[in-house]
């Protein structure tokens, strides 16, 4: 459906649901007729009820006449308000939820909340073959512009400051995330304490529940992310280096000459072997210019 036919289709759906409500009530009076109809004799009040019903009037007509009905017969039959009663309450009700289904109906497409599927010539499939094989330019312009989408979004929407009116493209705003203590999973040479661990857990997320993946029953997928987070000990596993000793290896991670002074901080928790070559094979290394610059990082 393209944006531009929301209006007609606001109304369109606004005209169905007054005619079939319409309808309904019709239904309804003539159901409510034909169960009173009878050929015992029975008084004036309850023959005007039934002409009442007969007339087949608007909700709020019938609510107005069954009132006038009950003023008019209180002296002169018993129980006349208490009979006149449930019709005009019925009459009431409908009318009150004719115009709940009114106001409802015009909120059924919003163009600043969209959760239907739209069309428009601007949205298709990426054919991968085609993306893979392309020049860099397309594809490095097609990246950028998706990556600021998104981080546009989580920065605006995955916090406390979220707002609802412009956080509401995606099905879930916030994964939820379960924590509980746990044993440290990292080995004691590494780890300050073996018997105390933080455990991260977001459970079993349904794509299409939690991830909005409009995909069949069979074809949807569960995911699953844990982390275990404990401190480590750094004094041990931490190399300053010098890059200045070996500019190549430098080159080839960083992609660039090193800066005059820069020097890098390579951490080791894995297996170590000796040399130079083999801090490029650290589990993190980061140069200390990154000390001057302020990051923010989204989890993935």
């Amino acid at each position: 459906m393209r944006q531009e036919y929301a209006n007609s289709v606001v109304a369109l759906v606004t005209i169905l649901v007054s005619v079939g409500l319409g309808s309904v009530w019709n239904l309804l009076l003539f159901g409510l007729h034909q169960s009173r109809a009878t050929t015992a004799p029975r008084d004036g009040l309850f023959r005007q009820q039934q002409v009442l019903l007969r007339s087949m009037g608007t909700p709020g007509s019938v609510a107005l006449d069954s009132i006038k009905l009950a003023k008019a017969w209180t002296t002169l039959t018993p129980k006349a308000r208490l009979r006149s009663l449930p019709l005009a309450v019925m009459g009431l009700a409908f009318a009150v939820g004719c115009l709940a289904a009114g106001v409802f109906s015009s909120a059924t497409i919003s163009l600043t909340s969209l959760k239907v599927l739209v069309d428009s010539p601007g949205c298709q499939r990426i054919d991968m073959a085609a993306y893979l094989s392309a020049p860099p330019p397309l594809t490095v312009d097609l990246d950028t512009e998706v990556h600021n989408v998104a981080v546009t979004y989580a920065d605006r929407c995955y916090g406390s400051w979220a707002t609802p009116s412009q956080c509401d493209s995606f099905v879930s705003s916030r994964i939820p995330i379960h924590s509980s203590s746990c044993r440290t999973p990292f080995p004691s040479r590494i780890t300050r304490d073996t018997d105390l661990a933080l455990l991260l857990d977001t459970g079993y997320l349904d794509s299409n529940d939690v991830f909005g993946i409009n995909a069949k029953k069979e074809d949807r997928a569960q995911i699953r992310r844990k982390a275990t987070c404990t401190p480590l000990e750094s004094p041990s596993h931490t190399s300053v280096i010098d890059p200045q000793l070996d500019p190549q290896h430098f080159i080839s991670h960083f992609g660039r000459n090193p800066f005059a002074s820069e020097m890098l901080i390579a951490v080791h928790y894995g297996a170590q072997t000796a040399g130079l070559a083999a801090v490029y094979n650290a589990t993190d290394i980061r140069s200390t210019l990154t000390s001057n610059i302020t990051s923010r990082y989204y989890p993935v």
